[in-house]
């Protein structure tokens, strides 16, 4: 599990990134190091000062010695690491933030797998009730707007064994309910 508390606070104790890799083309040793500022800017700054430039404490993260034999790899992974710790710490939250929203502290992948399963077969029943129920709802308007009684029939009665306009009632039913309720009638 990633400590994303302890890695924020090491971060945020180190010296501010950026953080630049000094090597030293013909590999002296103790002219590698990591600074917080380019080895060009460094070159510039020092030439103009006619040698009197150096390192403050605060630019000067690690420096090499006899005794620090670090390959020139190993120096470019601890720089790009540190350069790039700010964004993964940003996005390994975000991921745990969205990964709470389906999956229950402390549950499996798969226990999450199968919550999800659940969740779609709910969907699905309940899709299909809203479907039924718009059904209904639609032959009920057409029959309230387009049935009735006359002359002491009830029609509404004979409606759905009817084939005369009955699409054609239900489709203005079904208009209606669109413009009544388009949150529901999509």
């Amino acid at each position: 599990m990633i400590d994303l508390d302890k890695l924020s606070a090491l971060e945020k104790a180190a010296k501010p990134g950026p953080w630049y890799a000094w090597l030293d083309p013909n590999n002296n040793i103790e002219d590698k190091c990591i600074t917080t500022i380019p080895e060009e800017q460094y070159i510039r700054e020092y030439n103009a000062s006619c040698g009197k430039r150096w390192l403050e404490s605060n630019e000067e993260v690690i420096g090499c010695s006899e005794w620090m034999r670090a390959d020139d790899a190993d120096f470019l992974l601890i720089v790009e690491m540190r350069n790039q710790l700010p964004d993964l710490i940003v996005r390994i939250a975000e991921l745990e933030a969205e990964r709470a929203l389906f999956v229950e502290p402390g549950s499996t992948l798969e226990a999450a797998i199968g919550r999800i399963r659940e969740m779609e077969k709910r969907n699905a029943d309940l899709e299909a009730q809203v479907a039924a129920l718009k059904e209904i709802a639609v032959e009920g308007r057409a029959v309230a707007e387009f049935g009735g009684e006359q002359e002491g029939q009830d029609y509404h009665l004979y409606f759905r064994t009817w084939n005369i306009d009955r699409e054609s009632y239900r489709k203005e039913a079904l208009e209606l309910l669109q413009a009544e309720h388009p949150e529901a009638f999509r």
